[in-house]
């Protein structure tokens, strides 16, 4: 993402525009556990399931008509696996997590998501964004 923020930000320059720390969004995926264990234990149990399975032949399509790029570098799409996590932890490794997110990044705007693993269980990803709020959000807001 280092790389994707300096190319955007160089781009910027040579058409006359600098972004501020508010101009640099970062999307992000996150599993937030109650401890970092837990956390690693739900990671480790999501590459078995695709959050979005998509059939062999509309992915091949897909992948076969995407041109996307980062940093001015073209990268394979993630069509019909699981989504890339960015942060993962207890509150304690995702509050440095993102701290790191803003200082090496630049990132003035973090759009996080959590991660439903799944499994269809509401009760826990209500949990997550109760922690969330608790544990987390209240430590970010001052970066």
């Amino acid at each position: 993402m280092s790389a994707a923020r300096r190319h955007y930000r160089e781009a910027c320059v040579r058409y006359g525009w600098e972004p501020g720390l508010d101009d640099i969004i970062n999307r992000a995926n996150m599993i937030l556990g109650e401890t970092d264990d837990a956390a690693a234990e739900a990671l480790s149990r999501r590459d078995k399931q695709a959050a979005f399975p998509v059939r062999a032949a509309l992915r091949d399509a897909l992948l076969a008509a995407d041109t996307r790029n980062v940093a001015g570098q073209r990268r394979p799409a993630n069509v019909g696996g699981v989504l890339p996590i960015s942060f993962c932890g207890g509150p304690d490794r995702v509050v440095e997590q993102i701290r790191r997110c803003r200082d090496e990044i630049g990132a003035g705007v973090i759009d996080l998501s959590l991660q439903d693993l799944g499994v269809g269980d509401t009760e826990a990803m209500m949990r997550a964004l109760e922690l969330f709020g608790r544990k987390v959000l209240p430590r970010i807001r001052e970066i």
